[in-house]
């Protein structure tokens, strides 16, 4: 995939994009960083790190805002308190940049009049990726594509030509080099003559590598209560700060977890999805996409054992939290 360039911005001298933000030799003492999602906050707490001035600016009222509420909206505050500057429900309409240093960025906020400007040293455009497909030979072999230029393949990744198989971020969905490495496991089996399981998007872990750390696998609540086939869908808020490590770490993080039952089996409540920050959520959320991926039912997984003092001690009490068996906390 490649980096999406602003409408009617593309990328130049002091506007840049991811691959370029990775190639600098040095960290920049300002920069504005236009967007929410994964390689947007990233960059953002990075950079923060060093000392640098940062102003993310976002679309909508919290970063990641198409992750669980609590979730973003913690990140979103966690970003703030190390410095950075949020400017939410903001609307790029210029980027400047000029034979000197730095670019002057453009925006309105939604509710205010008139238009705001920053300047900073780089700004980093990081509004999205496109796939790379825009090569003759796909079309000249009639591999069919959407309407966004992904190729259209079924669940093994079998494209619209015999013999040509596709994957990766050239195929919609979680855009994830982990999803890739899967996908290309099924494909590979498939060729082979097995009869391998495809890849649920729901089991994909989304992390992201900020300080702190973000993770998710499985179905936010909105998402679950929207399923027809679920019942009983409820949501366990965990409060992080009554974990040990969590206070010994001075970190502040949510956890959440999704719990419902399947309409034909509406006895049996399962883990559905789980979302956190914390300081390890990167490997948190191993134990998280175990339980939703394999479908493991909730009472089952809240007599896992997690030792004591551990960040993985919250998973087991927000576990048994939802098991209606809380412990340590109400």
């Amino acid at each position: 995939s490649r980096p999406r360039a602003l409408p009617g911005e593309p990328f130049r001298g002091a506007l840049i994009d991811s691959t370029q933000a990775l190639e600098q030799d040095t960290f920049p003492d300002s920069a504005i960083i236009i967007g929410s999602g994964a390689i947007a906050v990233e960059f953002a707490s990075l950079w923060s790190q060093t000392g640098c001035e940062v102003t993310l600016l976002i679309r909508k009222d919290r970063v990641l805002s198409g992750w669980d509420r609590r979730t973003a909206t913690t990140l979103t505050r966690e970003l703030k308190r190390s410095g950075v500057n949020v400017v939410t429900r903001s609307h790029v309409t210029a980027v400047d940049t000029g034979m000197n240093l730095g670019a002057t960025v453009h925006y309105t906020r939604e509710g205010e009049e008139g238009e705001r400007q920053a300047y900073a040293q780089l700004v980093l455009a990081a509004v999205g990726r496109d796939p790379v497909t825009d090569f003759d030979w796909l079309e000249a072999v009639g591999v069919a594509l959407d309407d966004r230029g992904f190729v259209v393949t079924d669940p093994r990744g079998r494209t619209s030509v015999p013999d040509v198989w596709a994957v990766g971020d050239i195929t919609a969905g979680h855009a994830l080099a982990h999803r890739a490495f899967e996908q290309g496991i099924v494909v590979a089996e498939s060729i082979a003559g097995l009869d391998p399981r495809p890849v649920d998007e729901t089991t994909v872990p989304q992390i992201v590598f900020s300080l702190p750390e973000a993770a998710s696998v499985g179905l936010t609540m909105d998402q679950a209560k929207a399923r027809e086939d679920l019942v009983g869908v409820g949501e366990t808020a965990y409060p992080m700060m009554g974990n040990a490590r969590m206070m010994m770490s001075d970190a502040a993080g949510s956890l959440s977890v999704v719990t419902g039952a399947d309409a034909d089996d509406p006895d049996t409540q399962r883990v559905l999805g789980v979302h956190m920050v914390a300081p390890d959520a990167s490997d948190l959320i191993v134990e998280a996409q175990q339980l939703v991926g394999n479908r493991v039912p909730l009472a089952q997984a809240a007599r896992l054992i997690h030792p004591h003092p551990t960040f993985a001690e919250a998973m087991g009490e927000a576990l048994l939290k939802a098991d209606g068996r809380p412990l340590h906390t109400r």
